[in-house]
């Protein structure tokens, strides 16, 4: 059974023997508690426990209690009564049918009229006293709060393509954690910056969260960071801008991400477009933090390669065309073609090459590394080279890679349980959130009690102290200087094939 502590915040699991002895434990102890027999109550505790679950029927406690005990200590009783049970639970296990015999026996009383009152004296004081001991002694034992995060996800709108899988590997999630139960308090931001603030605001507010992860692209991360800090709430941050966390100064203190920088993105693209003797790129990513930090980047990065940016162009995530810009790229005839976008709305330009013939390289970020984006694109992005984080090829990289076994445990888990080839970037990203929060919530617990600042704030200065931590995407190593943590081991480079990634380059 589940057993509700403090007013249902927290979940205890005890065993299928303990409802009588749950029942006995509260009313009992707010039956005994009400009369004053604490003192003889804290002496009789120990030598009283085990009979407490042999000769007490959960009905006659009821009966007791109702009549003798006031509702304020009765409640303060159920607070205590789970955790009583988990402390009796072997021996009414091992006496289970001794306290069923008890039970028939005083139903059998009751049907013939008799009234609870006439328990016999000498089971009626030796077992209350025993039940109000084990009570009173586990009031003043504190009871362990539920750990609490919240989740901002783009489940709808232009972004939801990225949103989904990580709500799907958010239910392989464990709802427990070193002994403590963690509740996951999910909201949909619908790919609104607006929208995303208001969730953060609700999670901190009203359901008081621990920690934040999410959201799922940069403008709402940008957004929603001012709120969290204020609040001294760590933010996991799913999407992928540098500027999430860097520079580490203001509402950044409070922020980490675990996928790659965009620095990182273009740094694995600028390679490839060097390997393939491209000379001249074209542009044209989204008119937002995304697509703008990553254009600057390649303009930054392009050069020392050899290579010319030619044109520069903007698209919004619902727009339905891009011919205008597509056409003044192609008047600039590029070698190749980069596009700094996410999701299904990168499709778009590649569409559009594709309908009026381009045949040059065109290199996308990991923005679009999902399923949802293969299907839009179809045919159009065979070809295309992207690049991704190494779970996305796991079965493809070096048996030494440090993030192979890690990428294949996850990808096959998921997989199994949402389709073969399904799991994404996005998705990942989740899990690997996940596998930090794991590694310092330990420490975290061992210096203070969830649901306070000083719970948070291990929470934050935990995630900014791992070490080779290996994960889906890479190897994390944070520090006070940089709460992202990852290296060149992060990315490789796929080239589209057929509806599949393809390694090129490790």
């Amino acid at each position: 059974m589940k057993a509700a502590v403090n007013g249902g915040a927290r979940e205890v699991e005890v065993s299928s023997a303990s409802p009588p002895v749950v029942s006995a434990a509260s009313n009992l102890v707010a039956s005994m508690a009400s009369r004053g027999a604490a003192q003889v109550a804290a002496e009789l505790a120990a030598r009283f426990a085990a009979r407490l679950a042999v000769e007490i029927p959960a009905e006659i406690a009821t009966d007791v209690a109702t009549e003798v005990a006031p509702q304020r200590t009765r409640d303060r009783a159920t607070a205590s009564a789970p955790m009583c049970a988990r402390r009796l639970g072997a021996s009414g296990s091992a006496h289970g049918s001794r306290r069923l015999g008890s039970r028939a026996r005083w139903a059998a009383m009751r049907s013939r009229g008799r009234a609870a009152a006439t328990i016999p004296s000498r089971v009626r004081s030796a077992t209350l006293a025993s039940a109000v001991a084990i009570g009173l002694a586990l009031l003043a034992a504190p009871a362990w709060a539920d750990v609490k995060v919240g989740v901002v996800l783009s489940l709808t709108g232009p972004a939801a393509s990225l949103g989904q899988p990580a709500m799907n590997t958010l239910k392989l999630m464990p709802s427990e954690m070193n002994g403590t139960r963690v509740q996951y308090i999910v909201l949909d931001d619908a790919t609104d910056t607006t929208r995303a603030v208001t969730d953060v605001r609700k999670l901190i507010n009203e359901e008081h969260v621990d920690l934040i992860i999410g959201p799922s692209v940069s403008p709402n991360a940008f957004a929603i960071m001012p709120v969290a800090a204020e609040a001294k709430t760590p933010v996991i941050s799913l999407a992928s801008s540098m500027k999430i966390v860097i520079p580490l100064d203001g509402p950044r203190k409070w922020a980490y991400k675990f996928s790659q920088h965009d620095s990182q993105n273009v740094d694995a693209l600028v390679a490839e477009m060097k390997r393939q003797r491209v000379k001249t790129v074209a542009a044209i990513g989204f008119a937002d933090s995304y697509g703008e930090g990553m254009i600057d980047l390649l303009k930054q990065k392009a050069p020392a390669a050899g290579i010319q940016v030619v044109a520069d162009e903007r698209y919004a995530k619902n727009d339905a065309s891009v011919t205008a810009q597509v056409l003044r790229m192609l008047a600039k005839k590029p070698d190749a073609v980069f596009i700094g976008a996410s999701g299904t709305a990168g499709a778009l330009p590649e569409l559009s090459l594709a309908e009026r013939g381009y045949r040059g390289g065109i290199y996308q970020t990991q923005g679009v590394a999902n399923k949802d984006f293969l299907r839009v694109c179809g045919k159009a992005c065979d070809g295309t080279f992207v690049s991704v984080g190494p779970v996305m090829v796991a079965d493809q990289l070096p048996p030494n890679h440090p993030t192979r076994q890690v990428g294949l445990s996850y990808t096959q888990r998921y997989d199994a349980q949402f389709g073969a080839g399904s799991a994404t970037a996005q998705s990942a990203g989740m899990w690997d959130s996940f596998l930090a929060f794991q590694r310092v919530l330990p420490g975290a617990l061992a210096k203070a009690k969830p649901g306070t600042t000083a719970f948070r704030e291990a929470l934050r200065q935990g995630l900014e102290q791992i070490r080779e931590l290996p994960v889906t995407h890479g190897v994390i190593n944070t520090s006070p200087t940089d709460h992202q943590g990852m290296d060149a081991r992060a990315m490789v480079v796929v080239r589209i094939e057929k509806g599949n990634w393809k390694l090129v380059s490790p």
